[in-house]
């Protein structure tokens, strides 16, 4: 039987985050800007997999004055164990 004590954390974590992340509707965004509800919803998937692919933790969105891409990130179900920011 487990002890409580052998189910603490036993130190210091490190996370791979990304605290300055612009997307499609950010004012400078060079790439594709996808404006209907479903294509916003499918970049939002591909981005956080592509994230979770490449190990990052967490991120904020720092679109300046817009926060339309932050809340279709958090309806996409492959958020487990990821953390999404919005910041302005």
């Amino acid at each position: 039987m487990l002890k409580r004590h052998d189910k603490m954390n036993k130190g210091t974590r490190f996370y791979n985050c990304d605290f300055q992340v612009h997307t499609p509707r950010d004012i400078n965004w060079s790439g594709p800007k996808p404006v209907a509800d479903e294509d916003r919803n499918a970049y939002a998937t591909r981005f956080v997999l592509a994230c979770r692919q490449k190990g990052v933790n967490a991120v904020a969105i720092t679109d300046h004055h817009d926060l339309v891409f932050f809340f279709h990130t958090l309806k996409q179900p492959h958020k487990m164990k990821f953390t999404i920011m919005a910041t302005q």
